[in-house]
């Protein structure tokens, strides 16, 4: 509707409208050469990287992107990564990606024990999850890990379960 009505909109947020319909021309953000051309000006002198999903891990270009600038370029050397996973897609090539960057936080999103998780975060397989959570101890020293859980009615009452496990876990 604000596409409709730019009138609606103040003179600075007219400037990111037109910005994001600029950015937007290819149709997906990562297939606009200008936005690509962008980060990759950005990457050059970055230091922090934010990302978050969907799931990064399940995307086939954030993955490359990553990969490009741990791997390839070496530039991860100098750039803190924060990003959030769901632990379900999670592999070894991942964790060597990871590894390459300087230090990082990877917000694990897990919102209930066994069960409730797979329900919660269908098609989710708990015994995926915690294999993957083991799996994160090959990160390096200068990663931070941290579980985070949405509270909601389907778990509110048995979020303890979560908690017991993962205090045995990092046991």
């Amino acid at each position: 509707e604000l596409q409709a009505h730019p009138e609606l909109l103040n003179h600075e947020l007219q400037g990111e409208l037109k910005m994001a319909q600029r950015l937007m021309v290819g149709g997906h953000l990562g297939d606009s050469a200008f936005f690509r051309q962008q980060i990759d000006e950005f990457m050059k002198e970055a230091r922090f990287l934010e990302m978050r999903g969907g799931e990064v891990f399940a995307d086939p270009e954030a993955v490359a992107f990553l990969a490009k600038l741990s791997l390839e370029t070496k530039r991860a050397q100098q750039i803190r990564l924060d990003l959030t996973t769901n632990l379900t897609t999670l592999t070894d090539f991942h964790l060597e990606i990871l590894n390459g960057f300087r230090r990082g936080t990877i917000k694990c999103s897990i919102d209930g024990f066994a069960e409730e998780n797979e329900y919660i975060r269908y098609p989710s397989k708990w015994s995926t999850v915690v294999e993957n959570l083991q799996r994160l101890r090959h990160l390096h020293k200068g990663w931070s890990k941290v579980v985070q859980a949405t509270v909601s009615v389907y778990q509110i009452c048995t979020l303890y379960r979560l908690f017991w496990f993962l205090d045995e876990f990092v046991k």
